[in-house]
C-alpha cells in the first residue's frame, strides 16, 4: 500500500467521521490499522493485499450496518395489538435502543390501562354483590329517599351526590313514568320527573319479570336499589328489587 493510498484512506476516514458514519473510536481504530498495515507492507512487500477486508473501511461499515435489524410492519402491528408478548421481540440482536425504549414505554402504558380497567371491574362487581349477598346477611336498616331527593342532589352537586348514593344501597320511592327494557333486555323504569329532564332511571335485578309486567304508568313504587351515579344529570340506580 503506497503513501498516496494511505493518505486517501485517511481522508476518506476523516470525511466519514465528519458525516457521522463512524464514531471517533472507530476512526482511531481504522487509522491505527491503516498505519500498521502500511508499516507491515514496507517490511514485507509480499504481504501487500489491498483487497484484505480487514483494512477496507467500507467493508467494516457495511458489516456493522448489516447487523442492524429494523422493526417490520408485522412486528409493529403485533406490539400495538398485543404488547405483552411482542415487545420482547425488540430485544433480539440488531434492534436499536430507541426501539426498545419506546416498546417498553408502550408496554407500561398498556399495563397501567389494564390495571385501571380491572379496578373499575372490581368496583362494578362489588356493587352488584351487595344485593346478591343481602339475603344471607343480617337485616340492615336502609335509608329511604324519594326520586326528587336524587334529582335535587345530582342537579346541585354531582360529586357530593355520588359520595352519598353511588355504590350505596338504599330505598327509593316515586311514581312510574314509563316501563322499558334496554339493549341487553334488562327491564327498567323511569320515574316521574320534577323538571324537564328525565326522572330517575331504575334498572331491575333479573327474576322479577312477573312483578314488572304488572306495573303501570302513574303507579307509586318503592324499590331497594344500588346507586349507579348519573348520566347527564339523570340519576341512575341498578339491581333494584320491588318492595
Amino acid at each position: 500500500m503506497s503513501i498516496t493510498s494511505v493518505t486517501d484512506e485517511l481522508k476518506r476516514l476523516h470525511n466519514l467521521l465528519k458525516q457521522g458514519a463512524i464514531t471517533q473510536k472507530e476512526y482511531d481504530a481504522y487509522k491505527k490499522k491503516l498505519l500498521q498495515k502500511n508499516i507491515d507492507i514496507h517490511k514485507n512487500p509480499k504481504s501487500n493485499n489491498v483487497n484484505n477486508p480487514t483494512t477496507n473501511i467500507q467493508y467494516h461499515i457495511h458489516q456493522t450496518k448489516k447487523k442492524e435489524r429494523r422493526v417490520g410492519i408485522l412486528l409493529f402491528l403485533g406490539i400495538i395489538i398485543f404488547p405483552f408478548l411482542f415487545v420482547w421481540f425488540l430485544f433480539r440482536p440488531g434492534h436499536s435502543g430507541i426501539a426498545r425504549v419506546l416498546g417498553i414505554l408502550y408496554l407500561l402504558f398498556g399495563i397501567a390501562f389494564v390495571r385501571q380497567d380491572y379496578r373499575n371491574y372490581i368496583n362494578r362487581v362489588h356493587g352488584n354483590e351487595v344485593v346478591t349477598n343481602s339475603s344471607s346477611a343480617q337485616p340492615v336498616k336502609l335509608s329511604t329517599f324519594s326520586s326528587l331527593d336524587l334529582e335535587t342532589a345530582y342537579s346541585q352537586n354531582t360529586v357530593k351526590a355520588d359520595m352519598q348514593f353511588r355504590n350505596k344501597r338504599f330505598i327509593i320511592t316515586g311514581m312510574i313514568d314509563s316501563i322499558n327494557t334496554d339493549i341487553t333486555n334488562t327491564p327498567y323504569v323511569t320515574m316521574a320527573s320534577h323538571n324537564l329532564l328525565s326522572g330517575v332511571m331504575a334498572k331491575f335485578k333479573r327474576g322479577q319479570e312477573q312483578k314488572i309486567a304488572s306495573l303501570v304508568s302513574g303507579q307509586s313504587i318503592k324499590l331497594d336499589c344500588i346507586g349507579a351515579g348519573d348520566v347527564a344529570k339523570v340519576p341512575m340506580v341498578q339491581n333494584c328489587v320491588i318492595l
